[in-house]
């Protein structure tokens, strides 16, 4: 006869039979320690309580204390975490009270429950926030400070340090909880303790030596590093300290390939090395690269410091814009699917979509089941004031923070028309912080648009096509292949009719309109006195490279 199994009264008495059994043992255990204490109170007192037995009675009871709270945070996260904040106020209070411990264990244990506290909201939300705990921490922190108990605490500053690493092992919350402990650090009142600025804002900086993607941010990063530590050591002449990480910096602008600066850097350590001579000898060799690798670049043009994308996100941040700058030649695609990747792994690849286009999003015609990612190209901007003509292309890379992208359209709501019909867009957008920076995405802080109409299309068009040529013409070393390509795209109307057709169609007496005549004189001008003799100049140098089988074509 098979016997059936235990009914689930009997599963749920059993049960309650093993945790009273528990609960029982925990409590004779602590009823003995107790005991023990009394008994033995003046062993424990000897040497001022500086003795092997009262470290492993204090052991005993507190990963005892601690065990419990970790038990009870585990077990009871609605009473912690939802509705009234009685119980997680106090229990944040009496926590960040050991974090101030004279005891390196005893703040040890209460970081890691600190961090567990957090960790536990943050997993309670669905992995979206910790809000309840951090508001509570930060009630805590004040009402400390007004015990005087926080005040120029160095072990409170450890402990923050203690969770800012248990955090960097949590990829999806590190940055949540360090935004976190800035605040706490805040409120706290550290403002000139660089220090544990350091811990808190460059734990971990990008590696200059691991991830070739980071060279920009990682090398602005140390440049930081450099100057907090130069506030906090230069009253107390530690100038060896100062010296070694301004030759970081160094490092880590040459990796980015941003050799400009590395002068900048080096007035600074060489009156520190004055009398070190090997020090000197490596700095102004590093300084004669330096200038050769500028002399380079400027000479071959190919040095890439970036692209940038201008991206807006619909759902998660409420419409919030960035500009993203991506290492050298990453294309649209490649980021995006980036994005993509990153996003669905948080909310599930079948609930994030990406926007095709550059036009405006309006949040209320999107589905509030899905998370929407939009990308852009966009590219560094200035106005005519700021002469990029005379910029060099590092100026071009250095120090931005205004973009621009182009949206075309027509009166007639399509995207691409004639050149008579044709319209075009631009926005410009201006960030919180210039390029390059520590982090890779900036917020776009302003937006500007300018309608451009047909002959102001014209008028761009042909300037930037002249500006190409010019700048093939003044380059010592000519790619004879780009050079005919852009000559086509200029001079040959059987291969792009560009120019030609902006001349019909804006040039001719019969069609221009008395309210564009100031326009088309404009666009006139172009042609006349500065399209016309670039691609004289860019004739007469593909005349010097072309060999006699094409003698015939540049003569046509």
């Amino acid at each position: 006869m098979i016997r059936a199994g235990p009914s689930e009264a009997e599963v749920h008495h059993q049960a309650l039979l093993e945790g009273s059994i528990s609960t029982e043992t925990c409590l004779s255990v602590l009823d003995i320690l107790s005991l023990f204490i009394q008994c033995f109170k003046n062993q424990l007192l000897d040497s001022d309580g500086h003795n092997p037995l009262m470290m492993k009675v204090f052991d005993a009871a507190l990963k005892h204390v601690f065990a419990s709270l970790r038990s009870f945070i585990n077990k009871f996260p609605v009473a912690l975490f939802k509705g009234r904040v009685t119980l997680c106020a106090a229990l944040c209070y009496e926590v960040l009270k050991c974090c101030v411990s004279k005891m390196g264990l005893l703040r040890a244990e209460a970081s890691a429950l600190h961090y567990l506290l957090m960790r536990n909201n943050y997993d309670y939300t669905k992995r979206k926030t910790f809000l309840h705990t951090h508001l509570q921490i930060i009630i805590a922190v004040s009402q400390l400070i007004s015990d005087v108990a926080l005040t120029g605490s160095s072990r409170f500053q450890e402990s923050l340090s203690i969770i800012n690493n248990f955090a960097n092992s949590n990829k999806a919350m590190k940055v949540t909880v360090r935004k976190s402990l800035e605040c706490i650090f805040a409120v706290g009142g550290y403002d000139l303790a660089p220090r544990v600025r350091l811990t808190l804002m460059f734990a971990n900086p990008p590696s200059i030596d691991q991830y070739c993607v980071v060279f920009p941010q990682a090398a602005m990063c140390y440049v930081h590093i450099a100057a907090l530590v130069a506030e906090y050591l230069h009253r107390k002449s530690k100038t060896e300290v100062i010296v070694e990480h301004l030759e970081l910096c160094v490092e880590g602008l040459w990796k980015a390939e941003r050799y400009e600066l590395i002068t900048h850097i080096a007035k600074l350590i060489i009156p520190w090395c004055i009398y070190f001579l090997q020090k000197l000898s490596r700095l102004y060799d590093t300084l004669h690269r330096a200038y050769n690798k500028i002399l380079e670049v400027m000479h071959t043009g190919r040095r890439l410091l970036g692209t940038y994308f201008r991206v807006g996100y619909f759902e998660e941040e409420d419409g919030k814009e960035y500009v993203y700058k991506e290492p050298k030649l990453t294309g649209l695609s490649e980021i995006s699917q980036r994005l993509l990747w990153l996003y669905g792994y948080r909310f599930g690849a079948e609930n994030v979509n990406i926007i095709q286009d550059s036009n405006k999003v309006n949040p209320k015609d999107l589905d509030i089941k899905f998370a929407y990612i939009q990308v852009t190209f966009v590219k560094a901007y200035f106005d005519e004031k700021d002469c990029p003509e005379k910029m060099t292309d590092f100026e071009k890379c250095h120090n931005i923070n205004r973009f621009v992208f182009e949206t075309p359209y027509t009166l007639m709501g399509k995207k691409h028309g004639g050149v008579e019909e044709q319209c075009k867009r631009m926005t410009v957008l201006t960030t919180a912080n210039t390029f390059p920076y520590v982090k890779k995405r900036v917020e776009v802080l302003g937006e500007k648009q300018v309608e451009l109409k047909p002959v102001d299309v014209a008028i761009d068009e042909m300037q930037a096509r002249t500006s190409e040529l010019t700048k093939f013409c003044s380059s010592q070393e000519v790619d004879m292949i780009q050079l005919q390509l852009k000559l086509q795209g200029c001079v040959s109307v059987q291969v792009n009719a560009g120019p030609m057709a902006y001349a019909r169609a804006f040039l001719d007496n019969s069609k221009t309109s008395k309210s564009n005549n100031k326009k088309a004189m404009e666009l006139k001008e172009v042609f006349r006195y500065v399209f016309v003799e670039a691609c004289s100049m860019v004739l007469d140098i593909n005349e010097h490279l072309i060999k006699e089988d094409q003698f015939e074509y540049q003569h046509c």
